[in-house]
């Protein structure tokens, strides 16, 4: 939201804003920027007609056009500011998500929440302990894909193991103390390089050994994709996707095996 925010909003605001955001995801709670945009008439009839032709048609990239007619009217919007959310865990989820793990399940979380905000619930829910070596990528400097790459063969070195060593010692399951780690990227900052599919073999090469996985920032289209990049990568494994919005059914169709969660609380008068 940030980057298209109207030059002519103050900058004290947005910078109030942005600093809001920035402190309260850090601590793990989820939050949300404001804004609006005032349409006229011809122009809200034009994009309506534009978006309709397309969502009606049969075209194999109508997810690439629905996005580019969507870019033409999220600019120069107003910030009204920021909110924040507390999101508890349901009970037993980090008893749970532990079971999982020491059944041989690998769990990743794909989310659409800021990479501060899922790495403080991924340390709530047990995806991420203390012990583990946590691998950031991202736009910014010293975490980009090739130095992501880097530090972890950095890493697996400095513990005495080239990537094929570690690659067997995982699968032969010996009693040598492996080194285990975490992999967290931001998918909005980083959509170009993911687009690219030596990227994505060097992403599936390290993060198939990772202890968790979380994906952030992720839009529909992008959680999808991530579970038929982790299914065509090895025609053995299975998938399972779990989710409980309308923006986790592309992701819940992608996988071998969806299911929908919902809860339905009923109060008597």
């Amino acid at each position: 939201m940030l980057p298209i925010i109207s030059e002519k909003c103050p900058k004290e605001f947005k910078g109030q804003s942005q600093n809001f955001v920035d402190l309260f995801s850090k601590q793990g709670y989820r939050t949300l920027i404001v804004a609006m945009r005032i349409f006229s008439e011809e122009e809200y009839k034009f994009v309506a007609e534009q978006l309709t032709e397309v969502r009606l048609s049969a075209a194999p990239n109508k997810a690439e056009l629905l996005t580019i007619i969507e870019k033409q009217i999220e600019k120069d919007v107003f910030c009204l500011g920021a909110t924040i959310v507390e999101d508890k865990l349901q009970d037993n989820v980090p008893e749970t998500i532990r079971d999982l793990r020491l059944a041989g399940i690998k769990v990743w979380m794909l989310t659409g929440d800021k990479i501060d905000t899922a790495e403080n619930i991924g340390k709530s829910c047990n995806l991420i302990s203390q012990e583990l070596q946590i691998f950031k990528i991202t736009n910014q400097r010293g975490f980009f894909f090739a130095d992501f790459v880097n530090k972890f063969d950095e890493y697996l070195l400095k513990h005495g193991f080239s990537y094929e060593e570690y690659e067997e010692a995982v699968r032969s399951n010996n009693d040598r103390k492996l080194p285990e780690y975490c992999v967290m990227i931001d998918l909005k900052e980083t959509t170009k390089d993911f687009a690219k599919v030596e990227w994505q073999r060097e992403f599936v090469r390290i993060s198939k050994y990772a202890k968790s996985v979380i994906c952030s920032r992720c839009s529909p289209n992008e959680k999808s994709k991530v579970v038929k990049m982790i299914k065509e990568s090895n025609s053995k494994l299975v998938t399972l996707s779990i989710g409980d919005g309308g923006n986790d059914v592309p992701m819940i169709t992608e996988a071998h095996i969806g299911n929908y969660f919902y809860d339905i609380t009923i109060q008597n008068n």
